[in-house]
């Protein structure tokens, strides 16, 4: 029975390092493909442990909502619909540079599915690591 509970070891510490190996390929393909305008997005991208083998990875909301001010993630995923921006404390909406006025009509934005692209990277260099 020795021999089986150290077999049953090892399988399971081959198991850990190949999931954290995973996992750290994952983070680096969602970066790689993450859109960058202030660099936020691509830094919100890590992993968290959950148990066992269980990981969540992806851009963390918390990181995006303290450097940015709110979880922009989902809208650039998705896209967002043309809609109106405006002004609700300010007197005049503006980048810093440009103003804009009180109202801004928006034309919406494309759905950059960054992370549908990360995770066919990742599943092909698994396949090729492991002959699937």
């Amino acid at each position: 029975m020795s021999n089986l509970s150290n077999l049953r070891k090892m399988v399971k510490e081959a198991n850990r390092k190949h999931m954290a190996r995973v996992v750290e390929e994952a983070v680096k393909d969602q970066k790689a493909e993450s859109p960058v305008d202030m660099g936020d997005l691509k830094r919100s991208h890590t992993s968290e442990k959950i148990s066992g083998l269980d990981y969540v990875v992806g851009p963390r909301a918390s990181v995006l909502e303290q450097d940015r001010g709110s979880n922009y993630a989902p809208f650039v995923y998705y896209g967002t619909r043309p809609h109106i921006i405006a002004v609700k404390s300010a007197k005049v909406l503006t980048d810093g540079v440009n103003f804009f006025g009180k109202v801004v009509n928006h034309p919406g934005t494309k759905a950059n599915k960054w992370l549908d692209r990360a995770t066919r990277e990742t599943e092909r260099k698994i396949q090729g690591l492991y002959r699937v």
